[in-house]
């Protein structure tokens, strides 16, 4: 930096200024000096001003740099399901994530979504679309029920802030969980103290005392139709005698047990892990309930959060006044009474 003074006469008017110059290298000072100062042109900042002889002298205002209008096309940077997902909830709301501030009107507008029924749009910010459905709900049948399909979809009439279009139209789809309803089958015998297995007389079961000895009714319910990931909504367990001999019991109780499969018998013993006391209402007021029915909801929702589940396993006993005289209930097969429809269940599954 140097510094230059100069003089400049005006009529009846002598003025001495002092300018500070930059970039003038070793040029002379006069009072016609005009050169660049910080701020000029390119710079990115308003320019500055000197008085001369010659009049004003003005470096030049910058652009800054600013970038041009914007041309690139908005993309879809995600979506919510996944496009592909299946076992999506019925009250589910779907997210579109765009690269950059949609047009909000333009947007709403390019939706295709028929199959969703009527929607309900909410802007979190102006890169996120939420689309609430009110079409959705589940397939209901049996365990090969077909889950319902749902496609949605952009065209390129949405638009960012700038104007620009869509790059692409875009589709996606998902599936709803299912809700079945089935009923497990069921296996029943009945077992001994001693460890045997008491065979069946005729059409039924005996359980109870019979000819001295106690015996139990074990059931196995197979479980091999229902998802390991299922939810469980609902199950029950409907049973009932079709006839006693001697008196009646004066109380029962239904377990949920578990045992080796191949060793049956020993369910007689097995540890109970849980417990329906007296589901008949032996002993109570009035005549017992036949059939009874008991939610076992919470049992099989268990037993599939096992590594291997096969069986929901039960175990049904009653208590007899002391006596050698038989006492026992005549417990239907399947071509009888008892348990023959299995356990009834109802569970949500993709």
């Amino acid at each position: 930096m140097i510094q230059c003074t100069a003089l400049k006469t005006l009529p009846h008017l002598t003025i001495g200024f002092t300018i500070l110059v930059t970039g003038c290298g070793d040029r002379p000072c006069d009072e016609t000096l005009t050169c660049d100062v910080p701020g000029a042109a390119g710079t990115g900042g308003s320019g500055a001003t000197t008085t001369g002889s010659q009049g004003p002298s003005t470096g030049g205002s910058g652009t800054g740099g600013g970038a041009g209008p914007d041309t690139e096309a908005p993309t879809v940077v995600s979506v919510s399901p996944p496009n592909g997902a299946t076992g999506v909830t019925d009250d589910a709301t779907i997210l579109i994530t765009f690269s950059e501030p949609m047009d909000r009107s333009s947007t709403q507008n390019a939706l295709q979504a028929s199959s969703l029924g009527g929607v309900t749009f909410n802007w979190p910010d102006d890169r996120t679309l939420e689309i609430i459905p009110t079409g959705l709900s589940y397939a209901q049948g049996g365990h090969d029920v077909v889950s319902n399909q749902y496609q949605y979809g952009l065209t390129t009439f949405a638009t960012d802030l700038a104007g620009n279009p869509l790059a692409n139209d875009e589709t996606w789809a998902f599936s709803t969980l299912r809700r079945v309803s089935d009923l497990l089958s069921i296996s029943q015998l009945s077992a001994s103290g001693s460890g045997a297995l008491m065979p069946c007389t005729g059409t039924s079961i005996r359980v109870g005392q019979a000819d001295a000895t106690t015996c139990r009714l074990l059931m196995q319910i197979s479980l091999a139709p229902v998802p390991i990931d299922a939810q469980i909504e609902n199950a029950r367990l409907s049973c009932q005698y079709f006839s006693a001999v001697g008196e009646l019991p004066l109380s029962s109780t239904l377990d949920h047990i578990t045992y080796a499969p191949g060793d049956p018998s020993m369910g007689y013993y097995a540890t109970a892990l849980s417990s329906f006391p007296d589901p008949f209402n032996f002993g109570q007021a009035g005549p017992p309930s036949n059939p009874f029915s008991v939610d076992v909801t919470p049992a099989i929702a268990s037993e599939l959060k096992g590594t291997t589940p096969a069986y929901l396993q039960m175990r049904f006993s009653i208590d007899v006044p002391p006596t050698f005289a038989d006492r026992y209930l005549h417990w239907g097969t399947a071509l009888n009474s008892g348990c023959k429809d299995g356990a009834s269940i109802v569970y949500l599954s993709p």
